[in-house]
């Protein structure tokens, strides 16, 4: 999705942004399909932003589509290694898919690179999980 390759014009970053308020606006309104819509749009104008990427999972991860989250919050961290909302957001799919080192893995991530409640109160949720498992795993050795 968006030709990473693109020249982006000070004119498509305006337009861009101005998706993006749109599609925050959508998003605030619980209008999920909108706002994955709107950000669409908005990537394809300015495909180097991570941001919008990120921020196309957060609303994919409402819809109940993790593997969708996944996909993009990783394209986010290619063009933005530091993105925490895009480990943020890909620790949560994760963890829906019950891939619990990987949700704890990222959310540990985010929360190094910018301290966010709501990601340690996930983190908190998922490491139990990964304690069980890993032990669970040591027993079958």
């Amino acid at each position: 999705m968006g030709d990473s390759d693109k020249e982006v014009s000070e004119e498509d970053i305006d337009i861009s942004n101005a998706k993006k308020r749109e599609a925050i606006s959508a998003y605030s309104d619980g209008d999920y399909e909108k706002a994955i819509q709107i950000y669409t749009e908005a990537i394809l104008l300015n495909p180097a932003s991570a941001l919008l990427y990120a921020k196309r999972g957060q609303a994919y991860l409402q819809l109940n589509k993790p593997n969708a989250c996944i996909r993009d919050c990783s394209r986010a961290l290619q063009i933005n290694p530091d993105s925490a909302a895009a480990y943020k957001f890909r620790g949560r799919a994760h963890r829906l898919l019950g891939h619990w080192e990987e949700a704890a893995k990222d959310l540990r991530e985010s929360c190094k690179l910018d301290f966010d409640e709501q990601a340690d109160e996930w983190l908190r949720e998922v490491t139990p999980n990964v304690d069980d498992h890993s032990f669970s795993f040591l027993v079958f050795l």
